[in-house]
């Protein structure tokens, strides 16, 4: 799958593209959403992703590298 800006934008992805793109099993986005870590939207039973909201969301659990002394 192609990492691009042009796949990425507009459109909404389903738990597998979003895992793909970020690197994580499917069951991982599932305990992710269940825990409100990363925004989705509920449509009916599905659940879809907009990538750049998710992107946003985790880069609040970026943790910085130590500099050594």
């Amino acid at each position: 799958m192609k990492k691009n800006n042009q796949v990425i934008e507009g459109r909404l992805f389903n738990p597998r593209e979003m895992g793909d793109l970020i690197g994580v099993c499917r069951r991982t986005i599932s305990n992710m959403t269940r825990n409100k870590m990363i925004p989705y939207f509920k449509i009916g039973k599905s659940v879809r992703f907009d990538p750049d909201k998710v992107l946003n969301a985790l880069n609040k659990y970026e943790v910085p590298a130590e500099e050594e002394a």
